[in-house]
């Protein structure tokens, strides 16, 4: 290691109190935010609570359920299939394909090998 590798850092002052607090105070905002959005949703009788008091009041409203697990599921197909505009990027070749044989009837260690005849999966 060179003996002044650190000594670049010996004019870095610390951030002054003021610019702490002005960088401190937007995480503090936004975390009190997404607080006051999941109180939203998530209380006793917030949004969720209502929808679902909704959709259970009566069987006619209890058809729109099937109707939104539909949705909810070709929402999911639409999201997760691949774009077809981009080009098919070629696949990495399997490292592991066909190693498995070599490992188990050659490992490094030969010494410990209980069954060293074995040579390409034949007794010898």
């Amino acid at each position: 290691m060179h003996p002044n590798k650190y000594k670049q850092n010996e004019n870095i002052r610390p951030e002054s109190l003021l610019k702490t607090i002005t960088s401190v105070t937007p995480m503090l905002l936004m975390v009190l935010g997404i607080v006051g959005i999941a109180l939203k949703f998530f209380y006793g009788n917030g949004l969720f609570g209502q929808a679902f008091s909704y959709l259970f009041q009566s069987i006619q409203s209890m058809l729109l359920i099937p109707l939104i697990l539909f949705a909810l599921w070709l929402l999911n197909r639409w999201i997760s299939t691949p774009s077809k505009t981009k080009k098919k990027e070629l696949q990495p070749p399997d490292v592991y394909h066909g190693a498995s044989r070599h490992l188990l009837c050659f490992p490094a260690n030969n010494d410990w090998w209980p069954l060293k005849q074995i040579k390409h999966n034949r007794l010898i």
